[in-house]
C-alpha cells in the first residue's frame, strides 16, 4: 500500500483483533475496536500499568457496558508504544474487567487492558487490513 508503514501484526481471538502495546515497560494487550469511538482502560490494568498516573474528570456521561448510567467518566493519558513508535492516548478509566473474564494471557508480564477505540485509529491515521492481519499507519 503506497504512503503506508506497517505498524505491526494484530492477532485474533474468536474473530476479535487484539495487538500487543508496552506501557511503562510492561505489555498490554487491547482489543482493536474501530466501531467504540473512544479508548478504554480497565481500571485494575491501569494500577497495574501507571499507578501513578494523572486522572482527570469529565463532564460527559456515559451508559456503561451493563447499561447503567455513569455520571462521570475518569480519563487518563497514556503513551503507547508499539515497535518503534510512541503514541498519546487519552484512555476512559472504567471497569470493564467482565468484558474480558473469556480471555485469558499466559504470556508473563502482559496484561489484557482495555480497548483501543477509533479516536486512536482516527488521530493517528492508523487503518486495519484484516485480510493480511497487519495494522498501518500513513507515513
Amino acid at each position: 500500500m503506497d504512503g503506508l508503514k506497517i505498524l505491526s501484526e494484530f492477532h485474533l481471538a474468536n474473530g476479535i483483533p487484539f495487538a500487543k502495546f508496552t506501557i511503562n515497560n510492561m505489555f498490554a494487550i487491547f482489543v482493536l475496536d474501530t466501531g467504540c469511538g473512544e479508548s478504554m482502560i480497565d481500571v485494575s490494568a491501569l494500577s497495574q500499568l501507571a499507578p501513578d498516573s494523572i486522572i482527570a474528570e469529565s463532564s460527559t456521561q456515559y451508559v456503561g457496558i451493563e447499561l447503567k448510567p455513569q455520571s462521570s467518566i475518569k480519563k487518563v493519558n497514556l503513551d503507547l508504544k508499539l515497535n518503534d513508535l510512541s503514541f498519546n492516548q487519552t484512555f476512559n478509566i472504567m471497569d470493564i474487567s467482565k468484558m474480558f473474564s473469556t480471555y485469558k494471557c499466559d504470556s508473563p508480564n502482559t496484561i489484557i487492558a482495555g480497548l483501543i477505540g477509533g479516536d486512536f485509529f482516527i488521530q493517528n491515521k492508523v487503518v486495519i487490513d484484516y485480510d493480511k492481519n497487519q495494522f498501518y499507519i500513513f507515513d
